[in-house]
C-alpha cells in the first residue's frame, strides 16, 4: 500500500459511516466525528436510564486549523 496515495485520496473527502457523513479534514487528516452528549434520567418507559435529549457537536468540537498553525509555530 502506498501511504502518501492514500493520504491523498482521502483529504477533504467525506466518507459515509453509520453516524452519517464524516468529513476529513485536508490540513491534518482529521476525522471529524459527531459527538454526542446529554444529560441521563430515568423513564418509566425503560429498565435503563436514557438520554432524553441528546446534543451533537461537530466541527464546533473540533480545534480550529488556525489554532493548529498557532501551536506549531504557523506550520
Amino acid at each position: 500500500m502506498d501511504t502518501e496515495k492514500v493520504i491523498d485520496a482521502l483529504e477533504g473527502m467525506s466518507v459515509d459511516t453509520f453516524v452519517g457523513k464524516v468529513p476529513i479534514r485536508s490540513y491534518d487528516h482529521q476525522a471529524i466525528m459527531p459527538t454526542w452528549y446529554g444529560i441521563m434520567d430515568f423513564s418509566p418507559d425503560y429498565s435503563f436510564p436514557i438520554i432524553p435529549q441528546v446534543n451533537v457537536i461537530g466541527r464546533k468540537g473540533i480545534t480550529p486549523v488556525e489554532q493548529i498553525k498557532k501551536i506549531r509555530g504557523g506550520k
